[in-house]
């Protein structure tokens, strides 16, 4: 009787033994996984940033110049870049602006020159990137022009 108890002690330990194994080894490879995308430069979820876009507003209409105007909550100007786009057209880089408003990316556009789609829709889009160049939101709104 006293040789059967010992044997099952003994199973106890060799199952609690895997299955602490089995703990580090989890344990192990989710930080290896974890370490490797964070040192991965192509993985930044995008839109994990607010990029607020201030002006111009969706279903806006614009006439002749206006400023475009964006920032990332959360960040310092000096921490990202902001690129806008017409119609998928090319990137252009805002600059950074602080007069009397809460500081933000801003670039000054001419709608004059935008008669392709007549008065629209238009589709500017407004691309964040963090000073290593990795994309860290994105956000598009649509106007029209007159």
């Amino acid at each position: 009787m006293f040789g059967l108890a010992g044997r099952t002690r003994r199973s106890t330990r060799r199952s609690t033994r895997r299955s602490t194994r089995r703990s580090t080894l989890l344990i192990a490879f989710l930080a290896l996984l974890t370490i490797s995308i964070g040192a991965c430069d192509d993985v930044v979820g995008i839109g994990s940033r607010d990029l607020e876009i201030l002006s111009p507003r969706s279903n806006q209409t614009l006439y002749g110049y206006e400023t475009l105007r964006a920032r990332v909550r959360g960040l310092h100007l000096e921490d990202y870049d902001i690129y806008w786009y017409i119609d998928d057209g090319v990137e252009r880089r805002m600059y950074d602006e602080w007069e009397a408003r809460t500081e933000h990316k801003a670039y000054e556009v001419d709608t004059w020159d935008w008669y392709w789609n007549g008065r629209g829709p238009y589709t500017i889009g407004f691309i964040a990137e963090d000073r290593r160049g990795r994309r860290i939101a994105e956000r598009t709104v649509r106007v029209y022009v007159e």
